[in-house]
């Protein structure tokens, strides 16, 4: 139960239904991890359960998003997409039993995980990583390995290691697009979205650990990570593979794939996100 949940279960998931988990009870630390990643108790004490929706919605996809809630799992949430303004606006929800409530957009996308809404006006950003990290970290090689699994692999939050100066993009709920570079046969594309849960900087002399745990790096790789000591820190979530990579090229007609928007972690435009987004969902 517990190995279970602490793997990257939510890749699998495609669409819309719900979770019970059973065997917890008396058991906090599963109880945690169960919390964490969205189930809730029930009155049946032996009982977690918890809703999911397993795609990444758009403006476009919101009608859809929204009947197959309804239709499913009796949750109907407003009829127009709503615009971003910040991780914890208030959405308004009409429960399964008819009662009206409020939840911060947060909230639901946890509740929901491993949702990501990507309504007009989220910010996002493009990160590199190169594929001897990303393969491992973001779990999208279309190949499965035979070789034992980094204990990343068992968090629900990852950890993205870059120079200090990115922490100022990496904000809370904020959406990161990995774009994978081409060093060592790396694809040129983005190749996965997910969502930023917090950031932090932390001296690489201090990070240990929990950091690295979460993270695909040893204290011999770190070092390679930006030219300062001091190391930004991006916590993530909600990781969504793209079943179609981005290439470069694309990112060039769109106004942000030219040599130095790689390199670095850079703030794209809404409109920019909103292309790659659609090119991802076709």
């Amino acid at each position: 139960c517990a190995a279970w949940l602490r793997r990257d279960w939510f890749s699998w998931v495609t669409s819309v239904g719900k979770l019970r988990l059973s065997g917890c009870p008396g058991n906090w630390g599963r109880i945690k991890l169960a919390i964490n990643i969205g189930f809730r108790g029930t009155a049946n004490q032996q009982l977690l359960t918890k809703l999911f929706v397993g795609s990444i919605v758009t403006e476009a996809q919101w009608l859809s998003f929204r009947k197959n809630l309804t239709e499913r799992i009796g949750l109907r949430l407003p009829e127009k997409a709503p615009i971003y303004m910040n991780p914890d606006q208030q959405l308004e929800i009409f429960t399964p039993n008819g009662n009206r409530t409020f939840q911060p957009l947060d909230e639901i996308e946890t509740l929901l995980s491993p949702v990501l809404l990507c309504m007009k006006g989220r910010p996002a950003v493009i990160t590199p990583i190169q594929k001897e990290f990303s393969e491992e970290l973001l779990g999208h090689s279309a190949q499965m390995s035979f070789l034992p699994l980094r204990s990343s692999s068992l968090f629900k939050d990852k950890h993205y290691l870059s120079d200090k100066k990115n922490l100022k993009h990496f904000r809370r709920g904020n959406l990161i697009l990995f774009y994978e570079s081409a060093k060592k046969g790396g694809r040129k594309s983005i190749i996965a979205l997910a969502r930023c849960r917090h950031s932090y900087l932390r001296s690489g002399d201090d990070i240990e650990g929990n950091d690295l745990e979460r993270s695909v790096l040893t204290k011999d790789s770190l070092k390679r990570i930006g030219k300062s000591n001091m190391k930004a820190v991006a916590v993530f979530d909600n990781i969504h593979v793209m079943k179609q990579p981005i290439p470069l090229s694309f990112l060039k007609r769109i106004g942000c794939g030219r040599d130095t928007d790689l390199i670095s972690t850079k703030k794209i435009s809404d409109s920019q996100l909103q292309s790659i987004l659609k090119e991802a969902l076709s």
